[in-house]
């Protein structure tokens, strides 16, 4: 009896250790993060509802091969740089960290950053800015982390028209305010400096008039900067190539 208990008891553990290592394969990559297969064998592994149009993954998708191959995340942080307002056209941008256990036992962390907003996105996540950002930050993140290459996330993908993008990325620019005008020609005469030769060299082509307000407080920075001179903190010398003739 004694005997026949020990014969099941044996069975049972053989078994046990057969699970043990089929989950061991099934966990252990079939390809190496620097085999030039590894991006291919990795989307292999995505389920049919996780990659869009055969080609682009989801996060949530990246997030469970993740941990099969690469160790457990223990933390996701997310900060928000730059929150949806009327100066930034309603875009967000954000920054993700990942800090995760590898399987030597080590935390390892991933940050990168995203921003959506109208232009680069179409409705109804541009609705949502802020949490889409996140979504596709934490995409770039699961991606940089798994090393794969020549591939965004479904969440990066946009089909926002380029025509239209190139509009409404201009519309979201308010033009250059009377006030604007006002200041950055007064600086230019209190300091001598050719207003056209001073455009040119900030890379604008165009008039004054044309110019964007973001433009603008550019240009107004650097005047100000040579109004204060090099003499003072955060001051500049005024490049004779701008001065009036």
């Amino acid at each position: 009896m004694a005997k026949r208990e020990k014969s099941e008891v044996a069975k049972t553990e053989a078994k046990t250790e057969s699970k043990e290592v089929v989950q061991e394969i099934i966990e252990r990559p079939a390809e190496e993060t620097d085999s030039p297969n590894w991006t291919k064998f990795i989307l292999s592994q995505l389920r049919p509802e996780e990659i869009v149009e055969g080609s682009f993954p989801t996060t949530d998708g990246l997030r469970r091969v993740f941990e099969k191959f690469m160790g457990t995340i223990l933390s996701t942080k997310a900060t928000v740089c730059d929150s949806p307002n009327m100066n930034n056209g309603g875009r967000a941008t954000v920054t993700v960290e990942i800090i995760y256990e590898d399987r030597k036992n080590r935390a390892i962390t991933i940050s990168d950053g995203a921003d959506c907003g109208s232009i680069n996105t179409e409705a109804p996540y541009s609705v949502h800015p802020t949490a889409t950002a996140i979504t596709r930050a934490e995409g770039r993140c699961l991606r940089k982390g798994l090393r794969l290459q020549r591939v965004i996330t479904a969440d990066e993908k946009s089909n926002v028209d380029p025509q239209i993008q190139q509009i409404e990325e201009h519309a979201m620019k308010p033009p250059i305010s009377a006030g604007q005008k006002s200041v950055i020609v007064s600086l230019c005469a209190r300091n001598s400096i050719d207003l056209n030769k001073f455009l040119k060299s900030q890379q604008l082509d165009q008039e004054l008039a044309s110019l964007n307000a973001l433009e603008a407080q550019e240009l107004l920075r650097v005047l100000n900067a040579y109004n204060r001179g090099p003499d003072n903190k955060d001051g500049l010398a005024i490049p004779d190539s701008i001065k009036k003739s």
